[in-house]
C-alpha cells in the first residue's frame, strides 16, 4: 500500500514532539501504569509475584478508600471555609473602619466650616435678637 513510510514518518515525528515537551512537574516524573509496572518488573529481576484479592477484600479496600477521600474533602472544605470566612471577617472589619473613617472626617470638616464662618452666625444672631426686640 501505498503511504505507509510517510504514515510511519508522521507517527515517529508526532512521538519524538511529545517527548520534547516540558513535562507538567518538574520534580516528579511520569507515574503512569505501564512505567509503574516497568519499574517493578526491574526491581524484582524479571520476577513478579502477584498478589490476588478476593471480592471482598477488594470491597473492604474500595471502603478504606473511599473513606480516606470522605475525609480529605471534609479536610479541604473545612480549610476553604475557614480562610474564606477570614477573609469576610476582615473586609467587614476593613469596610466599618473605613465608615468611621469618613464621618469623623465629615463631622470635623463640619466643625471646620463653622469655625471658619462663625462670625457669620453670631452676625444673624444678633440680627434676629434686635429684630425680636424691636418687635417686644
Amino acid at each position: 500500500m501505498g503511504g505507509e513510510g510517510s504514515m510511519q514518518h508522521m507517527i515517529n515525528v508526532l512521538r519524538s514532539n511529545r517527548s520534547l515537551l516540558r513535562k507538567k512537574n518538574m520534580f516528579k516524573r511520569e507515574r503512569s501504569f505501564l512505567s509503574t509496572k516497568k519499574e517493578y518488573y526491574k526491581a524484582a529481576q524479571g520476577k513478579i509475584d502477584l498478589k490476588t484479592a478476593t471480592k471482598e477484600e477488594l470491597i473492604l479496600i474500595r471502603q478504606k478508600i473511599l473513606k480516606h477521600r470522605r475525609a480529605e474533602n471534609i479536610r479541604a472544605w473545612s480549610i476553604i471555609f475557614i480562610v474564606v470566612t477570614v477573609i469576610t471577617a476582615i473586609g467587614i472589619y476593613n469596610f466599618n473602619k473605613a465608615e468611621e473613617i469618613k464621618i469623623q472626617s465629615d463631622e470635623i470638616v463640619k466643625e471646620k466650616y463653622l469655625i471658619e464662618n462663625i462670625n457669620e452666625y453670631s452676625y444673624f444672631i444678633e440680627e434676629g435678637d434686635q429684630w425680636i426686640e424691636k418687635k417686644n
